[in-house]
């Protein structure tokens, strides 16, 4: 997984404000900036949970988490910043992707969405550092061009950034000069990214680098390898329509997955649960088989639902005795105040057969975000949180980022890549918005024939 093989510093380890961050968007252009435009006006205070049914919880934890992404941004760039002053690049995504959500749900008017939506673009195509069209890790917010960490370029936060500006090209379809320019940039974004360039390297044959180091003038070490959370980063590389990765890479990729059973389920594994939720943000394969899920009876969604169910067993299990397990489910990389870099590696282990990477932190995203493979079980998970320990874990911007009852920690801040995720895939829960805009793209069929994905047939 990214974060430990990376050996990633949590970038917003440096001290964060908690201050919220009533901003406001200019359109970012290399002229003159135009005069911010105040958010939309939402509640500070949560509702009280007795009463609400699913619909109205769900959607104050949607409307909530929106405002996140609407307000912890850079006014000049629209980047998303939990600090106030980096962007962990590969959120910006799911930044985009709040805006389209905000303006669907009527939370803010479709122009202001849009507004928002062109300044992020044009912060990427005008002002942020690329190189053969891939982004960096961790950026400055205002121009996403100084690089936090050393000249590197990561082809997955890159991949989750197009995968966004999908989404925007498909929802903005309107035929005004905004809308037309947000379509432009967006297909300029994804066009640019040279996805072909990042197969080279040495490995595993016919996969993709990670990062190229521009300091040492070489392709990391890192392979994409392993049932992880880059399936879509393989996809959009089959899909596009400028630098197409050849068709042996899914097969480099995809052959690279082991297969186990943990906790009386059988599935493609890897150890936590956010590489079973990023890329199922955008595909949406419930009925969708390539060869390996076509191998075993399944599809990517029913994996995603048995690694869900593994880690819910687990919990049930608890071998270490930790507090509340059971109710309390799931294990993701997430904040952590027994890691070092305060970020930290956590599930059921690399060998499936030894003890968990358990600590006793539970990172809220890891049963939440799967509510659309499990939703009885993420909703009751997601409840009891709730109701149990309210502000403790839930502020103005939503559910907080992790806890570890057994220290009485409870993390006072919001990651945005897991954010983003539970985000939209309550709206896919609930409507499928986000599925249906990006697998309506033409590029993505054609990448998704090119991996040799077909309808499941049903018995």
């Amino acid at each position: 997984m990214r974060r430990n093989q990376r050996k990633m510093i949590h970038p917003y380890m440096f001290g964060i404000s908690l201050l919220g961050l009533v901003l406001a968007l200019a359109a970012c252009t290399t002229g003159p900036r135009e005069t911010p435009q105040e958010p939309p006006a939402m509640s500070t205070e949560p509702e009280k949970s007795v009463g609400m049914d699913e619909e109205a919880f769900l959607d104050m934890i949607e409307r909530d988490s929106v405002r996140y992404f609407l307000e912890r941004i850079n006014p000049e760039s629209g980047l998303v910043t939990e600090d106030g002053e980096n962007t962990l690049m590969g959120s910006n995504g799911y930044g985009m992707m709040a805006c389209c959500l905000a303006a669907e749900r009527g939370w803010m008017p479709r122009e202001q969405a849009a507004d928002r939506v062109l300044a992020m673009l044009k912060t990427f195509r005008y002002r942020a550092d690329t190189f053969h069209g891939v982004f960096g890790w961790v950026m400055d917010a205002e121009n996403a061009s100084r690089h936090v960490f050393g000249r590197t370029y990561d082809l997955v936060e890159t991949s989750y950034i197009c995968a966004g500006a999908i989404i925007c090209r498909r929802f903005f379809n309107h035929d005004t000069e905004k809308e037309h320019l947000i379509r432009t940039l967006a297909t300029e974004l994804f066009e640019r990214a040279e996805f072909d360039f990042f197969m080279q390297g040495g490995g595993r044959p016919n996969t993709l680098a990670w990062v190229y180091n521009a300091e040492e003038q070489r392709f990391d070490d890192l392979r994409i390898m392993g049932y992880n959370e880059c399936m879509i980063t393989y996809l959009l590389g089959l899909a596009s329509p400028t630098h197409p990765t050849p068709t042996e890479s899914w097969d480099g990729w995809a052959s690279s997955y082991r297969w186990e059973s943990a906790y009386g389920y059988e599935y493609f594994y890897c150890p936590s649960l956010f590489p079973y939720q990023y890329s199922l943000v955008w595909l949406d394969l419930r009925n969708l088989q390539d060869r390996y899920t076509r191998e075993k009876g399944i599809t990517y969604f029913e994996n995603a639902r048995r690694a869900a169910l593994a880690h819910k067993a687990y919990a049930e299990i608890n071998p270490n005795g930790f507090p509340e397990y059971g109710p309390l489910w799931g294990l993701t990389d997430c904040a952590c105040p027994l890691h070092p870099s305060g970020f930290g590696e956590h599930g059921l282990g690399w060998d499936v057969q030894g003890p968990a990477m358990d600590d006793g932190t539970i990172g809220i995203t890891a049963a939440g975000a799967c509510i659309a493979f499990t939703p009885e079980e993420s909703m009751a998970f997601l409840r009891y949180l709730y109701d149990r320990y309210g502000t403790e874990m839930y502020d103005e911007y939503g559910f907080r980022n992790g806890m570890n009852l057994q220290l009485g920690w409870f993390d006072p801040n919001h990651e945005p890549l897991n954010k983003g995720a539970l985000l939209c895939l309550i709206e896919n829960h609930r409507t499928g918005l986000f599925w249906n805009l990006f697998m309506a793209d033409p590029d993505v069929q054609r990448g998704l024939n090119r991996a040799g994905f077909t309808p499941m047939k049903h018995p």
